[in-house]
């Protein structure tokens, strides 16, 4: 009976250290809002972003065209009208949704913690939901646009996603399911930042990202109470991970390049499969609205609204703002538009016209080596565009400009062209092949990263890596000298 006594009172001791250890494991995540649980907060941008109380949200903008890193639009989860129409949540009643449309994108959320014991070690880790699709299958990503994911601790608490002090985990590159991301690092003050960040390498048609279930907790020497003023949501993370990763990329953490890269072209379509590309027309007069005379946007085209599009959308989509859109159509300051409603969109390339007609043929000079099936048409090349053509390199190869390109073939977003797509190009005379370029030396500039300057020429690291023998690939300096291959 005392033996029977003795093992109760052991095993009643037992229960009540790993209740005990559960309580405090439940306890020991030190973010606000880690569920990303309403209220919503709408914060300045354009468009305006609603974010989870507690999280803040960032992107790197400076790109060399309207649909290179643009700021994404931020909405919940739950929001299906502005949003994907999807209501991915991991767990509880909401998550945070940010999404961009035919545009890339290199940002997401951040929140800064305080109270934090200087040396303590950290482990932030969140989920994540990637779509990324040149199509609209909501539940498969086709030809996505190369979504990187990562997340990282800065251990002084700084704010920029670009500080070289932060912490990343691993690039990855996975779709369509939500899967947790984790970091580690030691605190460096009484203070840490926590982030997520998505980068889109390819500005396809559309790429959602959905963030839920966020941790930050002590691994190493225990930290002092957190001095945020928010209390936490009291629901708790139930969910595994849903698929496991698709591909690891070896790449360090992105900074935006301090040089404008070569325009890139959109992913090309398969011949089973269909992308909708608005058509533009030209317009005279605009109806419903008169156009400001604006030497930024001497264009005009017609476009009508489709279900899930705002005016950001279309700003992005036709290289337009925001601002030219609501002023050319005299909407309210809300930007609230309508399923079916005709917009007039000012864009920077005039009108179309066609190629001026000529009473006879044009007889241009043929060298040794033509472009095999090139018609002539009043003067002009048809040419078909190949895999991996953008237009800026086809004004290169022909000796005109983008400009001219977008006029004679009207065409309102200079960053999408396909492959198999007819352009007329003026000449005089049929190009030669362009020779591969020589090999090039690259001097690293502030905010390089080897990741970044591969993307740049596009060249794989791991050809940079061997080229240059380079030991450390998160290690390069500024004012080194990259061989390019």
């Amino acid at each position: 009976m005392k033996r029977f006594t003795a093992r109760l009172v052991f095993v009643m001791l037992v229960a009540t250290v790993v209740s005990g250890f559960a309580a405090h494991a439940q306890a020991a995540n030190l973010l606000t809002n880690p569920g990303f649980e309403q209220p919503f907060a709408t914060l300045s941008g354009t468009p305006p972003r609603q974010v989870a109380q507690g999280w803040t949200p960032w992107h790197v903008g400076g790109g060399a065209s309207a649909s290179e890193n643009v700021q994404p639009e931020y909405y919940p989860a739950s929001d299906v009208t502005n949003g994907l129409g999807v209501p991915r949540i991991r767990s509880g009643n909401d998550a945070q949704q940010y999404h961009t449309f035919y545009a890339t994108h290199d940002g997401g959320v951040y929140q800064r913690v305080t109270g934090i014991t200087t040396g303590t070690q950290l482990r932030f880790s969140a989920y994540v939901y990637v779509w990324s699709s040149s199509y609209d299958d909501v539940n498969l990503s086709e030809l996505p646009g190369g979504v990187v994911v990562q997340v990282g601790i800065d251990p002084t608490g700084g704010t920029s996603g670009v500080s070289p002090t932060i912490i990343w985990s691993q690039p990855v590159i996975q779709y369509d399911a939500y899967n947790e991301y984790s970091v580690t690092a030691t605190a460096s003050g009484t203070a840490v930042t926590v982030f997520v960040r998505t980068v889109v390498t390819e500005p396809v048609k559309s790429t959602n990202i959905y963030v839920d279930d966020a941790s930050l907790t002590a691994v190493g020497a225990p930290t002092a109470t957190p001095t945020n003023t928010l209390p936490p949501p009291t629901a708790t993370n139930t969910l595994p991970p849903t698929s496991t990763p698709q591909v690891v990329p070896t790449a360090t953490a992105i900074v935006p390049p301090t040089a404008a890269p070569l325009p890139t072209s959109v992913p090309i379509p398969t011949a089973t499969q269909e992308i909708i590309i608005p058509t533009a027309t030209p317009i005279t007069p605009v109806p419903t609205a008169t156009v400001p005379v604006d030497s930024a946007f001497p264009g005009t085209v017609i476009h009508t609204v489709r279900s899930g599009e705002t005016v950001g959308q279309l700003a992005t989509l036709y290289g337009s703002s925001v601002d030219a859109i609501i002023q050319a159509n005299g909407l309210s300051q809300s930007a609230f538009i309508r399923v079916g409603q005709v917009l007039a969109v000012p864009v920077r390339v005039p009108n179309p016209v066609p190629p001026p007609p000529t009473a006879t043929p044009v007889v241009i000079s043929v060298p040794s080596e033509p472009i095999p099936g090139a018609p002539v048409v009043n003067g002009s090349i048809v040419y078909m565009v190949q895999p991996g053509d953008t237009l800026f390199r086809i004004a290169l190869r022909f000796s005109t400009t983008v400009s001219t390109l977008a006029r004679l073939n009207g065409i309102v977003n200079p960053n999408l062209i396909f492959a198999g797509q007819p352009l007329f190009v003026p000449v005089t005379v049929y190009p030669l092949p362009i020779p591969p370029p020589a090999p090039a030396t690259y001097i690293v500039q502030p905010g390089d990263t080897l990741f970044r300057v591969a993307l740049r020429f596009r060249v794989s690291m791991a050809a940079l890596i061997q080229a240059n023998g380079i030991l450390d690939p998160n290690r390069i300096f500024v004012g080194q000298a990259l061989f390019i291959p």
